[in-house]
């Protein structure tokens, strides 16, 4: 049969050996061509019949994370995994070392569908609550989860090991995140690109950045400060040394940031994942708008706002940023530290030096 509402692919792959005799691993092979399954796993099936079935398209959409992986990947990179799926890894993202189920979610399955089943949103390793009915998961068959490789297993009350015990509202945030991401497909067109633009914005709003540096520190520990280290550790998102994975946060070639990273962000810097979407950045113009004039006077742009560009680069001092400006029409090109505190520094050329001076070259008209 095909998979029920927002069904987990593995939790399907279970219901269809429920209705076989076969040996697991024959079953596996037989079905798709492997001995073994993981909780995220995905493949792309070869034979048509199959295909058929339960389209792979289908599989990704509703029936694994991967859309959740789209703040965490370039455009690029997430359309090349979607391409060709068979590839697809989860390397960067947490693994989850059991199957998790929503007590209230197995009974209402067994009336409406006569069988329970697992949820792909409560499946994650930081979702430790039901959004939807404001109650903790449970934990079914520990440890039967080694690496990418998982026992299949026959959902039963009898195997329920626990609860969580999740009473911070930040518990909840995050449930509700990854719900409106998986079921109202919320991130629309938003990719990592975006995201740290997003991010960059917001950041120089509240007063994280000094010009071109984030302040990470100041950054961890409030954080630290607002959801605490023991929320932090429970979801693995622990700062307890330096800065820690903050220092990724904005950087493009540092390794990506797991899921709940990103989501721990959002919370802290936007209040709300629909504020996130909604947001759009403010651009970052430490020397204000474009047109900029020509400061050489021997020229006929002289003091005339002519250059349509500015290009950034870091000051000689650390976290000062400089701009490097060139008149098309003398060549004249010049270079100022900034940023500017007012509209007449764009008629100037000066420099700050280590310890915060500056040093202010005006140069007036003749």
């Amino acid at each position: 049969g095909s998979p029920y509402p927002n069904e987990i692919f593995y939790s399907w792959v279970i219901r269809m050996y429920r209705l076989h005799t076969k040996p697991t691993k024959r079953f596996l092979t037989e079905m798709f061509g492997i001995t073994k399954i993981g909780m995220y796993k995905v493949r792309n099936f070869k034979e048509e019949s199959l295909q058929r079935l339960l389209p792979i398209e289908e599989i990704t959409k509703y029936q694994s994370i991967v859309p959740l992986l789209q703040i965490c990947m370039t455009r690029e990179e997430y359309q090349n995994m979607i391409y060709d799926i068979d590839k697809e890894t989860f390397t960067r993202y947490k693994q989850s070392l059991c199957a998790k189920i929503c007590p209230k979610y197995y009974q209402e399955d067994i009336e409406k569908y006569g069988e329970p089943y697992l949820h792909v949103e409560h499946q994650l390793p930081e979702n430790l609550v039901c959004y939807q009915h404001k109650i903790d998961l449970v934990k079914m068959k520990e440890k039967t989860i080694s690496g990418l490789a998982v026992e299949l297993f026959t959902l039963n009350h009898k195997e329920m090991k626990g609860t969580y015990i999740c009473e911070h509202p930040f518990y909840y945030e995050v449930s509700e995140m990854i719900e409106k991401i998986i079921k109202e497909r919320i991130l629309g067109d938003i990719y990592l690109e975006d995201v740290q633009e997003k991010y960059k914005s917001k950041l120089r709003e509240k007063g994280y950045y000094m010009h071109r540096l984030l302040d990470r520190q100041s950054l961890a520990n409030d954080l630290i400060q607002e959801f605490g280290h023991s929320v932090l550790d429970t979801v693995g998102t622990g700062l307890k040394q330096d800065a820690g994975w903050t220092k990724g946060i904005v950087q493009k070639q540092q390794l990506k940031l797991k899921l709940i990273c990103h989501l721990v962000i959002i919370k802290f810097l936007f209040g709300t994942i629909e504020e996130f979407v909604k947001y759009e950045p403010v651009e970052y113009a430490p020397f204000g708008r474009s047109p900029w004039p020509c400061l050489n006077p021997f020229c006929k742009q002289y003091m005339k706002e002519s250059i349509k560009e500015v290009c950034f680069k870091k000051g000689s001092t650390g976290g000062w940023i400089a701009g490097t400006w060139e008149c098309k029409e003398c060549g004249f090109e010049y270079t100022r530290q900034g940023p500017d505190a007012k509209e007449e520094d764009k008629y100037r050329i000066g420099f700050v030096n280590k310890y915060g001076d500056v040093f202010d070259n005006k140069v007036k008209e003749v």
